[in-house]
This record gives structure tokens, C-alpha cells and sequence, in this order.
């Protein structure tokens, strides 16, 4: 079933699905939509009802381009959602850049929460990229340069990775995320809109331990962005949280995840 969900002058839009007894909310990566959240069917179906949400500037989300998508706006967002589905406790998973969604709703949904599954998560490192491009208004002004005009960028990473300071892997990562105006365009579009959700990781981890909130991290051992020491460091200090390793790069939403998910979520 498809649905919208109204935040000031934008719509965003989301999909529900699986018939199990609790709520789960999913936030997608960049570059994909809610429909990626379908591969786990078999998984989670059976215990889950999904939600799944298209960001920004993603899937059937028709968003204002001079607005932010604000903390407040992931709160108002939630709450609508459960007041649609009757519910008073839920889920929450976050891959890759929705990650980032799922540890901010921990600041104002913690006591609601039953678990939190986050996979390649972004958000649980800082990013220094990230936060030259976003917070600086020179640093946005370089951004969007480097939309309107990449190649001094491309040829600075190409002698970057000659030398080794990027791996041949990241370096193909970048090519493929901004090979294009457009692919260019939608970064910084996606990464400028989502500027709220910085979050103190520790208070964060609290909250977690106060409620008891069940956590699991899932991470790929050939990951380039969220590497399993990443995911160690996150997962030190939570006093419910497993931390799974697979044979994968950073794409782990595939139907390969089933099995590792129904093993990690057994009682």
C-alpha cells in the first residue's frame, strides 16, 4: 500500500507492507527508495509490519528544494505514522544514509522503542567531507562547484589514488555517486537537506541503555564507509546490542540479508 504523508509544503511519500504483530519503520540509502526495503520480505514479514519511506529528493517524495527536512519534521513524520497504524511502540531500521534518521528519532521516540537495526549506517562516525560541504557557507559554495563543474575535483582524486591516498575502491565509489550533473546535483541536494541530523552519539547510546532498547548493527567486512571497527566503536558501551559482520561490501540491503536477520532477531 502507498501513502503520503504531508510536512509543511511537501509530501513525502511511503509504502506499507507484511502482516507481522510490530512496527517497523525503515529509512532508505542514498540513491534508492523504500521499494529496496521489499528484499527483506522474508525476513521480517512474518514479525513485522514495514514502513518504509522515501527521503528527500528520493522515490515519490515530492520535495521543496529551498527547504530543510528538520529533526522536528522526523518527529512529526513518526507521529503520523502511528497514528495511522494505532500504535504507541515501534521499530526503527536505517540503511546507510537513513541511519542517520534512525539515530536522531532515538533523541525523541527512545521511550517507545523496542529495537533498532542499523546497516552500514552513516551517521555513527563523523563525516569530515560531509561537514566541510554542508555547515561552512564557503564550504557549500565549493559544493556546488563541484556540481556545476567536477573535473578539477576528479583530477585532484585521480592523483590521489595514484599516489594511494584514496583506495582504487573508493575512488570507483566516487565515479559512480557523481559521474553525472544529476547524480552531482541529487548529493547535494540530499546531503543539504539532511543538515539537521547531527547527533551526540553518546547521549544517543544512553538513551538506548536507559530504555533498554534492543540494538543491531550490521556491517559489511569489505565495507570502504562503515567498516566493522566503525561498528565496534558504536557498539561499545550498549548494554543490548549485537554486532554482525558478513561477507559484504557496504550493499548489504539484498535478499542475502534474510537468513543473517531472522539468525540476529531469534530470541
Amino acid at each position: 500500500m502507498h501513502f503520503f504523508v504531508n510536512v509543511r509544503s511537501s509530501s513525502i511519500h511511503g509504502i506499507r507492507f507484511g502482516s507481522g504483530k510490530q512496527l517497523l519503520i525503515c529509512f532508505h540509502g542514498f540513491g534508492e527508495d523504500a521499494e529496496k526495503f521489499r528484499a527483506l520480505h522474508s525476513g521480517l514479514s512474518d514479525r513485522y509490519m514495514l514502513i518504509a519511506i522515501d527521503l528527500p529528493f528520493h522515490g515519490n517524495t515530492k520535495w521543496q528544494q529551498d527547504e530543510l527536512f528538520l529533526q522536528e519534521d522526523l518527529k512529526f513524520l513518526i507521529n503520523r505514522i502511528l497514528e495511522r497504524e494505532q500504535s504507541k511502540r515501534f521499530s526503527l531500521m536505517g540503511y546507510s544514509l537513513g541511519g542517520k534518521l534512525v539515530l536522531s528519532a532515538i533523541l525523541n521516540f527512545a521511550s517507545q522503542l523496542d529495537s533498532i537495526i542499523l546497516i552500514a549506517p552513516d551517521g555513527v562516525k563523523a563525516n569530515a567531507w560531509y561537514n566541510i560541504a554542508v555547515y561552512p557557507e564557503w564550504g557549500r559554495m565549493l559544493f556546488l562547484r563541484f556540481v556545476q563543474k567536477p573535473q578539477f575535483v576528479f583530477h585532484i582524486a585521480r592523483i590521489l589514488r595514484f599516489i594511494g591516498v584514496l583506495s582504487q575502491r573508493f575512488y570507483k565509489f566516487l565515479q559512480m555517486q557523481t559521474n553525472t550533473q544529476a547524480k552531482r546535483r541529487k548529493v547535494y541536494d540530499s546531503w543539504l537537506t539532511l543538515k539537521d541530523f547531527a547527533v551526540n552519539l553518546e547521549h544517543a547510546k544512553s538513551l538506548l541503555n536507559q530504555y533498554r532498547v534492543e540494538s543491531y548493527v550490521f556491517v559489511g567486512k569489505y565495507d570502504m564507509l562503515i567498516t566493522p571497527a566503525t561498528g565496534a566503536k558504536f557498539a561499545d558501551g550498549l548494554l543490548d546490542c549485537k554486532l554482525i559482520v558478513l561477507e559484504k561490501g557496504h550493499n548489504l540491503v539484498t535478499e542475502a540479508l534474510n537468513e543473517p536477520l531472522k539468525i540476529a532477531l531469534q530470541k
